[in-house]
């Protein structure tokens, strides 16, 4: 048995080895330094902000509490071709750049009245938000003249506003190359 040989794989193991050791050693050691960033970044997460980190964001998904859906009325199901073509002109017209919105119920609100919170935004559909410059938001009455501009990419240009029932947004989309598109958007909170 060639015990030489041996010997120099194992040398030739060891530092490969000695990495991971290495980093889990120096975790251990500085695990009360990192507690507080760590909870720092759990806390950020819990409220619902969002976290950034090179390719990586990680943020909280806010769903309605306790929404309930209306059930479905009686309807038949017919075939006319010509929406399909209307279907397809119009997410052409918004370059597969769909206006949403969610609803959810502040919990925190001191307001007697239930107060909601709706967040709108563009979801690509087949899209690219890349073509996007920035989205001017125009709500109805409530807010008077305000209009809300976001540039912010990364989160779909999404605007987030309180309110104590259902609100009609206008959206006016600007594009990179200079143009614009108009969306609406009606979004129905419960009990309203």
């Amino acid at each position: 048995m060639d015990t030489k040989g041996v010997g120099v794989a194992l040398i030739q193991i060891i530092p490969g080895l000695l990495w991971p050791l290495l980093f889990f050693l120096f975790a251990f050691l500085l695990r009360d330094v990192f507690r507080p960033f760590v909870q720092a970044l759990k806390i950020r997460l819990e409220r619902g902000e969002a976290l950034k980190f090179w390719l990586i964001e990680l943020q909280k998904i806010a769903l309605a509490s306790g929404a309930q859906l209306p059930a479905s009325g009686k309807f038949q199901v017919i075939s006319i071709p010509d929406r399909q073509k209307e279907i397809e002109a119009e997410k052409q017209r918004i370059r597969n750049l769909m206006l949403v919105d969610v609803s959810f119920r502040d919990e925190n609100s001191r307001s007697k009245k239930p107060e909601w919170s709706i967040v709108f935004f563009l979801a690509p559909h087949y899209g690219d938000l890349s073509v996007v410059d920035r989205v001017e938001y125009a709500l109805d009455t409530g807010w008077g003249s305000s209009v809300f501009v976001s540039t912010d990419r990364t989160r779909g240009f999404a605007v987030k506003v309180g309110s104590y029932g259902s609100v009609l947004c206008s959206a006016c989309i600007y594009f990179q190359d200079g143009t614009a598109i108009s969306q609406t958007r009606y979004a129905l909170v419960e009990n309203t």
